[in-house]
């Protein structure tokens, strides 16, 4: 990944020194979010809300939603720690959200990442998660790494390419 979390954090909201204040918009809570924006900017968020208008362009009707398994999501998460903590800092700053919101949004990236007891750990410590220090459950030795990310896709023996001369 080149243009991440992190850089974008940094080149905008700093690396050591992030007084910045700074709004987040969810793309799960993206009008409330920007509501709360135009009010935090002395607008009138009631417009806005009216025109809560969901625009999906057909994906709620797909019938697979991702090829990561639940342990490719897990692998996933683990290899992006660095990018967790960044995006958990980021909802953390954030003006715009309570601080029930950010706990929530925390602990949704913490379930989908499959941290066990995410539902139960008190609300400092979601705030707080180390990502840096969570230990991976995840083997990232190549042969079961591969597996892990998604599915296999089944094929026919008539499909088979052959490597090369035998």
């Amino acid at each position: 990944m080149y243009f991440n979390y992190k850089f974008y954090a940094e080149s905008t909201w700093g690396v050591n020194n992030r007084t910045k204040r700074l709004a987040v918009i969810r793309t799960e809570s993206m009008w409330s979010d920007v509501a709360r924006i135009e009010e935090l900017m002395g607008g009138d968020p009631t417009p806005i809300l009216q025109n809560n208008v969901k625009y999906t362009h057909g994906s709620q009707s797909f019938a697979v939603k991702s090829g990561v398994s639940a342990e490719g999501s897990k692998a996933l998460c683990c290899a992006l720690r660095d990018e967790m903590a960044v995006y958990r800092d980021l909802v953390v700053a954030a003006i715009n959200l309570s601080t029930t919101e950010k706990v929530e949004t925390i602990r949704l990236v913490m379930n989908h990442c499959g941290i066990p007891a995410a539902n139960t750990i008190a609300a400092e410590t979601v705030i707080s998660w180390p990502w840096a220090d969570w230990e991976c459950p995840i083997d990232f030795a190549p042969s079961s790494f591969n597996s892990t990310i998604a599915s296999p896709v089944p094929t026919s023996s008539s499909s088979a390419v052959s490597a090369g001369p035998t």
